[in-house]
């Protein structure tokens, strides 16, 4: 079995044996702890908002033993199930960090730092490249540990004819608001 589809087996067990455990606590009720961050997630962090933002899918587990496990995919950068470590929740406070190793950089120690929306909904935080370089995320829930991850986005291309009439259409269809045009040509 791959390492991918182990890890994958190691949470979908995980998750079976914390659905035999105690009812999870409904959404939005007062009384009682925080909800827990365990589950599927997806986001981005925005190293320059607008610029270069890049998508992720964590994915948080707890072991009936206590111990969280997690793993992150960095979509750009075609990293699947790498795994997530020193995992730690506090009421709503969640961290954990991500380590790899980087042909230019050696070995980069990134940790987030978030805070669990009180609905369960969103993690918000740090996500501190290398220990020094912050950039916000934001991660919304997508689905329970375990289940299959979602297809990454693939922005849809558009091809132009040689005229460009579908970009003076697309240009003028909403003449009441701001409109920006950026073409990318090999020209």
């Amino acid at each position: 079995m791959s390492p991918k589809a182990l890890l994958a087996a190691r949470l979908a067990a995980l998750t079976a044996a914390l659905a035999l455990g105690s009812p999870a606590r409904a959404p939005g009720a007062d009384a009682g702890p925080a909800p827990s961050p365990e589950g599927l997630w997806r986001g981005v962090i925005l190293y320059d908002p607008g610029k270069t933002e890049i998508d992720v899918v964590v994915e948080l587990a707890r072991a009936p033993d206590g111990r969280w496990a997690g793993t992150i995919d960095v979509l750009p950068m075609r990293l699947e199930y790498q795994p997530l470590e020193d995992i730690s929740v506090e009421g709503s406070h969640v961290t954990f960090w991500f380590n790899r190793d980087s042909p230019t950089a050696g070995r980069v120690e990134s940790p987030f730092e978030g805070e669990l929306s009180a609905d369960g909904s969103t993690l918000e935080g740090e996500f501190i490249e290398g220990g020094k370089n912050p950039h916000p995320f934001t991660l919304e829930r997508i689905g329970e540990a375990g289940e299959p991850r979602p297809e990454p986005r693939i922005a849809e291309l558009h091809p132009l004819s040689a005229g460009g009439d579908e970009l003076r259409e697309a240009f003028n269809r909403h003449q009441d608001a701001v409109r920006v045009v950026m073409l990318l040509s090999p020209t």
